[in-house]
């Protein structure tokens, strides 16, 4: 069991998942809120499901994705 033996940890994540509406998710795939104006949200909280790995690089990329959306989005 991998919860027994110390090789899985679990991150805090999923609590504000993207989805597709707001009947599936909290944010749309652009981490938008749905049902609001200019409210994003990212990090672990936007996972569908959680994995097994380090979230790190996920959240940079989309963090990435969205700093460049909101800047063509405000400029």
């Amino acid at each position: 069991n991998f919860y027994k033996s110390g090789i899985s940890g679990l991150h805090p994540s999923c609590t504000t998942k993207i989805g597709k509406s707001s009947n599936s998710g909290v944010v749309d795939s652009n981490l938008k809120l749905f049902n609001y104006k200019n409210i994003y949200v990212n990090g672990s909280s936007v996972f569908p499901s959680n994995g097994y790995t380090n979230p790190t690089w996920t959240i940079m990329t989309l963090s990435l994705r969205l700093s460049d959306k909101l800047t063509k989005l405000f400029k």
